[in-house]
């Protein structure tokens, strides 16, 4: 068998390795279709010069978010993207300060914190400078609408400075009154409630003073009755002349000032005390009708019956008498006419047996004497006729 020559065996294994190569590609195109690379997942690119892939911590992570505590964390970490590979954070300032947006300005008792700075880390090594940054237990000691800030220096003092800032509210809720104590009175027809001002440690430098809160018989949300500053008197009166009658929840609540308003105690920690009122709401004007209706229904305060104006005691004509000179079985003792009355008590019913009262009054006055004279007046006409008669016999 003829030996191969050297030229050969180099164009033998050409084609060997071109063949694997053949047959290896398919493989090798179908890993890559099966793996393909999401751009999601790469990382984000700034530009140069960039901060913007700086953030602060929860609860500063977005704006306006409304904190109902005075004192916070504030973190977060500052990132510059380098625009040289020895660019470096060389520190962070961290404050807070009032938000010029709205119309609210804390007062002079309201100091805000003194800021914080914390120094940088030094240079690192890749094109983009990272510092974390974290002052603790930052407090705020009134109510109102804030910025948070935290500014990040370069080592180039030539290098502006990059500011970050977020808006929030504090909205802290005051401590909550105790010692509620509530009076009513009945004949004032009013009510009277006391509380126990919160102790001077309590009392917050923006403290506005107490608000008294009353719910009616038809319940739903209490409605605001009376208030008072921090000095005033701890007493509420609320009178209820033409409240109607049912039960009355009453409570009062601490005040402090607030970016969107007052801020009220909490109403879980806050007490209450119901009263009931009874009978009707009397007013400056029905209460003498009232009372002069009652009066002449039943009696006067002093005791007796209602004053009873009685008819004028005028003699009534009556229908002349005949002496009769027949014998009759029964004497006419002439008609009584009926009594009758103009005078009616004013604004009232009859009290029951009042006219039968009145009319017996009358026949006492006219009827009687007339009925007593007619009878003597027949006998005497009797008589004379027997005498009469006897005498013819």
């Amino acid at each position: 068998m003829p030996e191969r020559t050297p030229g050969a065996r180099v164009l033998g294994a050409l084609a060997a390795g071109l063949l694997v190569g053949v047959l290896a590609a398919p493989g090798a195109v179908a890993q890559t279709d099966e793996v393909p690379v999401d751009p999601d997942d790469q990382p984000e690119q700034h530009p140069p010069g960039s901060w913007d892939g700086s953030s602060f911590d929860e609860p500063f992570h977005e704006d306006d978010v409304t904190l109902r505590r005075a004192s916070v964390d504030v973190s977060g970490t500052l990132r510059y993207r380098k625009t040289g590979p020895a660019d470096f954070i060389d520190e962070v300032e961290v404050r807070v300060v009032d938000d010029p947006g709205d119309e609210h300005t804390p007062g002079e008792a309201c100091a805000l914190p003194a800021p914080v700075t914390i120094e940088g880390d030094g240079p690192r090594p890749g094109w983009d400078a990272e510092q974390r940054f974290e002052a603790l237990d930052v407090v705020i000691p009134c109510n109102g609408r804030y910025l948070v800030q935290a500014e990040g220096s370069l080592e180039d003092p030539d290098a502006p400075p990059h500011t970050m800032e977020r808006s929030f509210v504090v909205a802290v809720l005051p401590e909550s009154v105790t010692g509620l104590d509530v009076a009513l009175d009945r004949e004032a027809r009013s009510v009277a409630v006391t509380f126990q001002p919160l102790d001077p440690a309590d009392v917050a430098p923006d403290a506005i003073g107490y608000v008294l809160e009353r719910r009616g018989p038809a319940g739903g949300a209490f409605d605001d009755v009376a208030s008072t500053g921090l000095d005033g008197e701890p007493r509420f009166v609320d009178p209820l002349t033409d409240a109607p009658a049912g039960a009355y929840t009453y409570r009062v609540r601490s005040v402090r000032g607030g970016a969107d308003g007052d801020v009220r105690s909490s109403i879980i920690h806050t007490e209450s005390a119901t009263v009931s009122i009874e009978g009707d709401p009397t007013t400056a004007t029905s209460a003498p009708t009232t009372t002069a209706r009652r009066s002449g229904a039943i009696g006067g305060s002093n005791g007796r019956g209602p004053a009873v104006t009685r008819p004028s005691s005028t003699p009534r004509l009556t229908t002349p008498t005949t002496l009769d000179t027949g014998f009759e079985d029964t004497i006419d003792y002439g008609e009584v006419p009926e009594t009758t009355t103009s005078e009616e008590l004013a604004g009232d019913e009859p009290v029951a047996g009042q006219s039968i009262v009145q009319d017996e009054a009358d026949g006492v006055d006219v009827a009687v004497p007339a009925a007593g004279a007619l009878v003597l007046l027949g006998w005497a006409g009797h008589i004379i006729y027997l005498n009469r008669l006897a005498k013819l016999l």
